[in-house]
């Protein structure tokens, strides 16, 4: 039995590189079965759900975590007094 759960997890994994996801947000087969890095776990699953809705929003319509912004905000400029260059 532990040979197929290896098996499954090492397939998800897989299906994450397939789908692009970034290799720093994809966790180790051995974090999952011994229970080594839940928060590991937990980016990796978010990642995925968020990669999966944008390949099929219809299929997946619901995303695990927050979404990715698409637009930078602005970065609001320094108050005269505390600029570097004027002091």
């Amino acid at each position: 039995m532990p040979f197929i759960q290896m098996e499954n997890i090492s397939f998800f994994l897989s299906t994450c590189e397939i789908i692009r996801i970034p290799h720093d947000e994809i966790f180790q087969t051995v974090d999952l079965f011994e229970r080594k890095d839940p928060y590991q776990i937990i980016i990796t699953l978010i990642s995925f759900s968020r990669k999966a809705h944008d390949l099929s929003p219809t299929n997946f319509p619901t995303l695990i975590g927050p979404k990715i912004v698409k637009v930078k905000p602005t970065i609001p400029k320094k108050p005269i007094g505390l600029s570097s260059k004027y002091n």
